[in-house]
């Protein structure tokens, strides 16, 4: 049994680390990033299915009491020991491949040089204003020929985000809640920093 199987994971279907996993070995992908990763569950399947691949793990840890607004989320009622403790096993497991940074999106970016990833996956702030800051933050740090992508295109305040950057040029697999999206850095529209970057 792998170690993403012993988290419970039962695959009856096409997940968002199944497409990743896809792009990383047609397109030789070796360096990449996951923005919030809560229990390490994406970063655990890349990791074990992908060995090639060093992977940047970003996510807080911790609840936000006063991430309010519009599509925000506090994470209160979220088990983060149980998650700490998972991803404290994958460092340990993958302690050459895999970098887990304890902060938020935007600090975690001034730790990564510009243009050393192949792709970055935008799992985060589920928010128009969160996701937009990931992707402003996070694609000066893709290569030119890399990839943008995220989870929960379903989700208004994601797609919105999309749109700006990508406008007509981005495209999406799954269903349910397991709908991923992804752009070329290349058919970006320009856009500055957001406010925390």
């Amino acid at each position: 049994m792998t170690n993403s199987q012993s988290l419970g994971n039962t695959m009856p279907e096409k997940f968002h680390w199944h497409v990743l996993q896809d792009f990383i070995n047609k397109y030789g992908w070796t360096r990449g990033a996951e923005l919030g990763v809560r229990w390490g569950q994406t970063s655990l399947y890349l990791l074990e299915n992908c060995p090639r691949l060093k992977l940047i793990g970003v996510d807080l840890m911790k609840k936000q009491p006063s991430n309010l607004g519009p599509g925000k989320e506090t994470y209160q009622k979220w088990p983060w020991d149980q998650y700490e403790a998972a991803v404290s096993k994958i460092e340990d497991d993958f302690q050459n491949r895999f970098k887990m940074y304890r902060m938020r999106m935007s600090q975690a970016a001034q730790m990564v040089a510009d243009e050393s990833l192949d792709f970055v996956f935008i799992d985060g702030d589920h928010s128009t204003d969160g996701v937009s800051c990931d992707i402003r933050c996070w694609a000066p740090k893709v290569k030119p020929e890399g990839m943008i992508t995220g989870h929960d295109i379903n989700l208004d305040s994601v797609r919105a985000a999309v749109d700006w950057f990508f406008v007509d040029k981005w495209d999406t697999e799954g269903q349910r809640w397991n709908w991923i999206w992804w752009g070329w850095k290349k058919d970006m529209i320009e856009s500055g920093p957001c406010d925390e970057c």
